[in-house]
């Protein structure tokens, strides 16, 4: 080998060498790059963690007053970890919608600053309505749907047998879905509703109306309380339009009201009460009906007071649910 061919493997050589470190130079900066991802990765992993602990935090109010306040204020994170984390929180309130917003900042390993922000929105509900979800039922006899009394039979077609009072001898067929009446018919004034069938049914007729129903509750010694009203009840029937309307006098387990369910031409017919010997009035010796809010889905409960007083409409919200009255008659 000449000395020309010497020189070209040896420029070869170095080229290979400058390749290779230039290799080496480009994996061990991959490498780096790799692991500062990976921890950065891992501090916003951890980062989420601890936002999410805190939100969590906020959601977990013991009562309303919890709920209310809204002071911001700034934890850290325990120590012992990688690395260290400090949470500033706030919050702020408005139409029963509490916004809780969690900033969690930290030092990276190369020594940027970093920052991660999470919110989330909680309703102004008191616990007690969360922990009732965990409670089984207790009866399933009673899982009727919300348009449909309690003293019904439901039927997996989706339709309920419907008696308006204890001793009736009518029953009404309702879509459970929508609360009309599709058939009214005939039962033994004896039977139970919860055990009736189909086969006990006759002298059924067509018959197109809405089931409207509720209670009738009276206060009528002190200051009237909408929640606690439990005084003796006066006689009374109730009318909804021109169709069939039916009640009884409930006194069971320390509780006295009046129940009724009526056949009314429309969804908007509202029931009127009909006194038995005593008057509406707004004078001591008469009586005032108060109306408790609702829409044409849900019962329309009323509540019977002192003709000389106001229908309660300031109440204190129980468990967070307003309990207030509008005046119906007179």
């Amino acid at each position: 080998m000449n000395r020309r061919q010497h020189g070209a493997c040896l420029i070869e050589s170095l080229i290979a060498l400058l390749v290779l470190s230039l290799s080496l130079v480009a994996t061990v900066r991959l490498q780096t790059w790799l692991r500062q991802h990976s921890d950065l990765a891992r501090e916003r992993s951890d980062a989420v963690q601890h936002a999410q602990r805190a939100l969590e935090g906020l959601r977990g109010f013991h009562d309303l007053a919890a709920f209310d306040s809204t002071a911001p204020h700034t934890t850290a994170s325990p120590e012992g970890g990688p690395t260290a984390f400090r949470m500033e929180q706030d919050s702020a309130v408005a139409d029963g919608l509490k916004t809780g917003r969690v900033s969690v900042h930290w030092q990276h390993r190369s020594g940027g600053a970093q920052q991660l922000l999470l919110a989330s929105s909680v309703a102004r509900l008191a616990p007690v309505y969360t922990a009732l979800l965990e409670v089984p039922p207790q009866d399933t006899l009673l899982a009727a749907q919300r348009v449909s009394p309690a003293s019904t039979r439901t039927f997996p077609d989706g339709r309920s047998i419907v008696k308006p009072t204890a001793q009736s001898p009518i029953v009404w067929v309702v879509d459970n879905a929508t609360g009309e009446i599709q058939l009214q018919c005939r039962v033994a004034a004896a039977s139970q509703a919860r055990t009736l069938r189909i086969e006990d049914l006759s002298g059924c007729e067509p018959f197109e109306a809405r089931l409207v129903r509720g209670l009738v509750r009276f206060a009528l010694s002190g200051t009237p309380d909408p929640w606690q009203a439990n005084d003796a009840p006066l006689p009374l029937t109730v009318h909804a339009g021109t169709l069939r309307c039916e009640s009884e006098t409930i006194v069971a387990n320390g509780e006295r009201y009046i129940a009724y369910a009526c056949a009314a031409p429309s969804g908007d017919t509202e029931p009127r009460l009909v006194p038995q010997g005593w008057s509406f009035g707004l004078t001591a010796a008469t009586f005032r009906s108060c109306r408790y809010p609702g829409s044409g889905r849900v019962p329309r409960n009323y509540l019977v007071i002192r003709g000389n007083l106001d229908c309660p409409s300031t109440v204190t919200p129980h468990n967070g649910a307003p309990v207030v009255t509008v005046q119906h008659q007179p």
